[in-house]
């Protein structure tokens, strides 16, 4: 997290599917890849295409709970040289808004406490960091 500037919260808008489970998990991978892939295509354009035009990123993704309600991804992100912090910003909304399968509602902050954001990532526990798989 060294470095990262924003900070966001998105949620599976999949009502239908059970997020808890495998495949539901899987699929809301994929959206949250997608997201990213949005991201790094406006950032870097063609190069994103390559591992130097992809952000750095930290995603932990967490299962539905009562208090919850749905399955949701914390993702922490750096914005990249040549962009402004509110620039990246405006990047990050609108990527969120072109994810058809992401909720409405999303959480988009500035890190000003890495160790107290470490902590509080913490605490689904390291089953529910997503390591670099395919696109994230």
């Amino acid at each position: 997290m060294q470095g990262h500037s924003h900070f966001l919260t998105i949620t599976y808008r999949g009502a239908d599917v059970d997020a808890n489970s495998r495949n539901g998990r899987e699929k809301f991978e994929a959206t949250v890849a997608h997201f990213l892939h949005r991201v790094d295509r406006k950032t870097f354009g063609r190069r994103s295409k390559r591992a130097e035009g992809r952000l750095n990123r930290l995603v932990i993704i967490e299962s539905a709970s009562a208090k919850s309600g749905r399955v949701h991804a914390h993702i922490t992100l750096q914005a990249p040289g040549g962009f402004s912090h509110q620039e990246f910003t405006q990047v990050l909304r609108g990527a969120v808004k072109r994810c058809e399968m992401l909720g409405r509602e999303y959480w988009l902050e500035d890190i000003t406490d890495p160790s107290g954001l470490a902590r509080y990532l913490a605490k689904e526990g390291p089953e529910a960091l997503v390591l670099e798989q395919p696109r994230l």
